[in-house]
């Protein structure tokens, strides 16, 4: 702010003027703090409003903005997976662990037959190596759960992903964006910037 006073004098018709002038002092720091690279500005120096005075390291910021990015792209892959299934080869698989499961309770049913016909000793120690158990019921049991939850994995497969698990994705995809957001403007305030022009009165290290 200048503030202006006049005189004038009759004899030599100059214009005197005083008045004073105030100055808005700003003090500035990095808004997120940090290992101090390089101070640009000396003291008295002028400096014009943008120009970076303080660059700190921006090291750890980076790396999280890459982790970040791949994040974000990485979270839009699955939901892009997501949204386009079922794929036929998911399918396949599917149908192919059924039809692993039927052949097994086969293979277990086969073997308790030969042995009961043949009146064999069942050899118990064998039949638990190939099936996990000495007790014939309970492993037809676990051969006919087997195949049931196949089947049910095979309908879910077939069905495609729900709407819940699209409503999922697409909230990790936004969780993904927002933490890429706040790193990338944490990353653009982490040197110290002049606001406008002016001169440097004093520079703390």
């Amino acid at each position: 702010t200048l503030a202006l006073l006049t005189a004038c004098s009759a004899e030599t018709e100059e214009t005197f003027y005083s008045g004073f002038v105030e100055a808005n002092t700003i003090s500035l720091s990095s808004e997120t703090g940090g290992l101090v690279m390089t101070v640009y500005p000396d003291e008295g120096m002028e400096i014009i409003e943008g120009q970076v005075l303080v660059e700190l390291n921006k090291t750890e910021v980076k790396f999280a903005l890459h982790q970040a990015e791949e994040g974000v792209n990485a979270a839009k892959l699955a939901l892009e997976v997501l949204q386009n299934k079922p794929f036929q080869s998911d399918i396949d698989a599917a149908f192919t662990a059924i039809e692993q499961a039927e052949i097994q309770k086969e293979q277990m049913e086969l073997y308790i037959e030969m042995v009961e016909d043949e009146d064999i000793f069942f050899g118990g120690a064998d039949f638990a190596q190939m099936f996990g158990t000495t007790d014939t019921d309970a492993a037809l049991e676990i051969a006919d759960a087997s195949i049931a939850l196949a089947k049910s994995a095979w309908v879910k497969v077939v069905a495609g992903p729900t709407p819940e698990e699209i409503v999922i994705a697409e909230a990790d995809v936004a969780v993904a964006e927002a933490i890429l957001e706040l790193l990338q403007t944490q990353m653009t305030h982490i040197d110290v910037v002049a606001p406008q022009a002016g001169m440097v009165t004093n520079v703390l290290t």
